[in-house]
């Protein structure tokens, strides 16, 4: 039995709409954060992982840690059918996925820094957030051009699939959007219309719906908005 520990509002989200989407059984604990920001005690506890970080899988006797690590395994583990990840047989397909999937958390370790300033050094957090926005729009603008490429019908990060750089890169975005990191939510749509239309695409699949209603709090659905 797979047994995920997620925390509210956290990328353990990414590996709960994964398991969703693969139809996959698990059991599944979720935490709040302790003042709006740290993981409670109780979940390192819980868990048994000596960090406390989530999100954390358990698989038989096999633990799993870091988002994009839980979700290259469960891709690839119990997912190769489907084509989450490609296999070794398509290298291209297989690199651009792995390639996004790694980017998407560069972007995140952008958007976190601004995060960090804002709550641990809120009197200095203006001139870090100046900097480091650059960075942010930068990369928002990389993904706009790639979604921008395809003419008509879905939309996909890579090939004509979901795959696992569209469930990486989406939690990324929303938090972006969500805590109006490098611009105000208002603006999204009209500077990023090509990310903004293929996320509520990705919402509106019945797998992260699944996700959104039964998992730990996601407060950052353009469609579903705050749970």
């Amino acid at each position: 039995m797979i047994t995920l520990w997620s925390l509210d509002n956290s990328r353990a989200f990414r590996v709960h709409w994964l398991l969703a989407e693969l139809g996959q059984e698990f059991e599944l604990h979720t935490y709040p954060r302790e003042g709006g920001k740290r993981a409670p005690a109780s979940m390192k506890s819980d868990s048994n992982f000596s960090l406390g970080k989530s999100p954390v899988l358990q698989d038989g006797e096999l633990t799993v840690w870091e988002s994009g690590n839980c979700l290259q395994y469960l891709a690839e583990r119990y997912g190769a059918e489907q084509g989450f990840l490609p296999g070794t047989s398509d290298w291209a397909a297989r690199t651009e996925v792995l390639a996004w999937l790694h980017f998407s958390e560069s972007t995140m370790l952008h958007a976190l820094a601004i995060i960090y300033a804002r709550w641990f050094t809120p009197d200095h957090a203006d001139e870090l957030e100046a900097s480091a926005a650059k960075n942010v729009l930068n990369d928002l603008q990389f993904l706009e051009d790639q979604l921008a490429k395809r003419a008509s019908g879905p939309k996909f990060i890579v090939g004509d699939k979901l795959s696992i750089a569209d469930i990486s890169f989406t939690f990324t975005a929303e938090y972006i959007f969500g805590k109006e990191i490098a611009l105000k939510s208002h603006e999204a749509e009209s500077k990023y219309p090509t990310i903004v239309a293929w996320l509520r695409e990705m919402e509106q699949r019945p797998a992260y719906d699944k996700t959104v209603r039964e998992g730990a709090k996601h407060d950052f659905s353009l469609v579903h908005g705050a749970g």
